[in-house]
């Protein structure tokens, strides 16, 4: 048995992922100005007040990020177009160190 075809299909499904993954980041970009500029500076999750945190760099875990409510993994799974996904309500803002523990859990599932 040749065992690099039996790896096929999951290749098959992590590169139709990685497309989903991308176009949802290229979708969510063309709309991060807009996201920030309507930004009340208040993290979505805990309500702590981060605006000022844009002054950090980039990789700290109190930097603000965009984050998916729906998480973009979820979508994938549940064959929710990318449109919906990037959608102006799905999106909210977050400090990097909640968006990154989020993971591919969703909104409803870490509150």
């Amino acid at each position: 048995m040749d065992k690099t075809n039996s790896f096929v299909p999951i290749y098959e499904e992590m590169s139709t992922f990685l497309l989903y993954k991308r176009n949802c980041q290229k979708l969510t970009y063309r709309l991060k100005k807009k996201i920030f500029e309507e930004w009340d500076g208040y993290d979505f999750y805990d309500d702590e007040y981060i605006k000022g945190n844009k002054n950090f760099n980039n990789t700290n875990p109190l930097y603000p990020t965009i984050d998916h409510k729906i998480s973009i993994f979820y979508g994938f799974l549940n064959n929710i177009s990318e449109e919906e996904i990037c959608d102006m309500k799905n999106l909210c803002i977050t400090k990097r160190s909640i968006n990154c523990s989020k993971r591919e859990k969703n909104y409803e599932s870490i509150s």
